[in-house]
Order: C-alpha cells, then structure tokens, then sequence
C-alpha cells in the first residue's frame, strides 16, 4: 500500500528485524532506507542479501532490475545461493526450487522475446521512469513523463513535449501504475484523445489489492504492452 520509493521500516519492523536470521533485499537503490537499517540493527546473526548484486547497471539511477526477466533469474540465483551457504542442509531444497523458477522465468523471457521483436511499434509513454530494462532487454523505448520517482509533476514544458510526442508517434495508449495517481497519464490521454492502460513494476500493491506473483504481473504487462504497441 506504500510508493517504495517513499518507504521507511516502522519501529515494529526494525525491533522485529533485531531477532531475523537474514534480510533479503533487491538493491541498486531500491531500498533508500537500507544503509540506515544496517548501521540501526545489532544483531550479529543477521544476514543481508543483496539480490541484484551480480546484475550489471544500465542506469545508476534505476533500481528496476527485475522488469528484465533474465534479470529475475539472477536475483533467484544470488538467493539461492545464499541459502545454501547460510544453511547447507536445506541446500537441495533451495536448489529444486531455483531450478523449478528458472525454468519458467526462461520461457517466460522467451515469450517476452518474441511478442514484442517483431513488432513495428516500439514506444511506450509511462507515468514512471521504471521500465528502463524491461525496454534494454525487449527492444522497446520508453518516454516518461516524469522520472524515477512516481509522485515527481512533471512541468507544464514536459507535458507538452509528451502530447506531441504521443501525436507525432500515433502512439494509442498511455501506461499508469496503481500505486502511483493516475490524473497526470489521464490528462495527456484525455488531449490526445488516447486510452490508458496499466503496466505494473511490480513494486507493491494497493491496500485491499489481492497480492499476485511476479509471473502473473509479468504475463498480465506483456498483455498490456502488446495490446498498446498493436494499435
């Protein structure tokens, strides 16, 4: 229910984390508070691991990394590995899962892969500058109307630049994420005469939102993404 570019661990969070084995988190930025929780919690039997730690940066400024699915599979890989050697006994286990996830994150990027190659539309407009590669890995680009942070307004200069942007391009749909407001992406959509349509970064979920899992929101952005690049 939470931007998580905006969130900070209650007090309750972090006197729980006190008695916590290990605190797995994605990294590249994506948790602002996590060097503070490290020099708050004394606790010398808890492990942090850093998912995206063998991921290579294509924008120091973007923490997205997972929206690439080879991406997912690495931070799979890096907590499976982990696991193992926090808890060799249970390493089988870890290791029959991560095989079982790596298979369909495999397919799943295959399907990404050959959705969107062939089509002629590459351009999407979003709310929110969190899809830099999902486009670096599918062949896509994204024009953004604000940046990193989904709550930046973006200046009435900037507005106007995405209108003519979504003209010249004939671009047919305007992508918000739920967790963010939706009034800037609808006014664009609105003077361009346009539709709207969700792609989720799967950051968080709304209060009352039943949680899916990452295939699931993953299958449902590839739904939305060639919906919008078709027409």
């Amino acid at each position: 229910g939470v931007e998580p570019h905006d969130y900070e661990p209650s007090a309750k969070d972090m006197a729980e984390l006190q008695n916590a084995d290990v605190f797995v988190y994605s990294g590249k930025g994506m948790e602002p508070f996590i060097e503070k929780m490290q020099n708050s919690i004394r606790s010398e039997k808890l492990t942090y691991i850093e998912a995206s730690k063998n991921i290579e940066a294509i924008n120091d400024a973007d923490p997205h990394v997972w929206l690439n699915v080879e991406n997912a599979k690495l931070e799979l890989l890096e907590i499976k590995n982990k696991l193992s050697e926090l808890n060799p006994k249970d390493a089988v286990i870890y290791k029959t899962n991560y095989e079982q996830h790596a298979k369909k994150l495999d397919e799943l990027h295959v399907k990404y892969k050959e959705s969107l190659e062939n089509l002629d539309k590459k351009d999407i407009v979003v709310t929110h500058e969190a899809y830099g590669y999902l486009c670096d890995a599918y062949g896509l680009n994204q024009v953004a109307i604000s940046g990193i942070s989904a709550e930046n307004e973006p200046t009435p200069a900037r507005m106007a630049e995405i209108i003519k942007i979504v003209r010249d391009k004939h671009i047919s749909y305007i992508f918000f994420e739920e967790l963010a407001s939706t009034k800037v992406a609808q006014a664009i959509a609105n003077e361009c005469g346009v539709k709207t349509l969700v792609l989720n970064p799967f950051e968080g979920f709304a209060e009352n939102d039943v949680p899916k899992n990452y295939f699931d929101v993953m299958e449902e952005n590839l739904n939305a993404l060639t919906t919008a690049l078709k027409n």
